[in-house]
């Protein structure tokens, strides 16, 4: 299954609603058929989409912080591609780890041709790449 950090196409309600979708939307940029709502929580606890600049005003301890985790959710536009879907993962999975959006987004520009090549030197058919569960939800836009 999917590890407990990540969930795939989520809700605009779990996403933190129409205004933060339409946010999110528009800091993405165009060759990004994604987008993905950053939340911290410490280990085993509650996660709000919102959560992204929240700070706490508890001390918390440094085995505390190591424990820190970035849950994301990652919803694909409903024309996204087998390698929409890849590059919205190694985002994903950057974010995960604590890179910045920005930075995260300047090492894929620069890594994922790189990155493609090395997946279909191993053996990656890139062009039917599916990691959606079932029930996932894609987002259309109508302008």
């Amino acid at each position: 299954g999917l590890p407990i950090w990540l969930t795939i196409g989520s809700d605009v309600a779990a996403l933190g609603g129409p205004d933060r979708v339409l946010d999110l939307l528009e800091e993405r940029k165009d060759e990004e058929n994604y987008i993905a709502v950053t939340a911290k929580t410490a280990t085993g606890g509650s996660v709000s989409p919102n959560d992204e600049t929240t700070t706490t005003t508890t001390t918390t301890t440094k085995k505390q912080q190591q424990q820190q985790q970035h849950r994301i959710q990652l919803v694909f536009m409903e024309n996204a591609t087998s390698v929409d879907c890849i590059r919205g993962m190694l985002f994903a999975h950057l974010l995960h780890y604590g890179v910045d959006r920005e930075e995260a987004r300047h090492r894929i520009d620069n890594e994922f041709p790189t990155f493609l090549d090395e997946l279909q030197r191993v053996g990656w058919n890139i062009d039917s790449v599916n990691i959606e569960p079932g029930d996932a939800i894609r987002l259309s836009l109508e302008l």
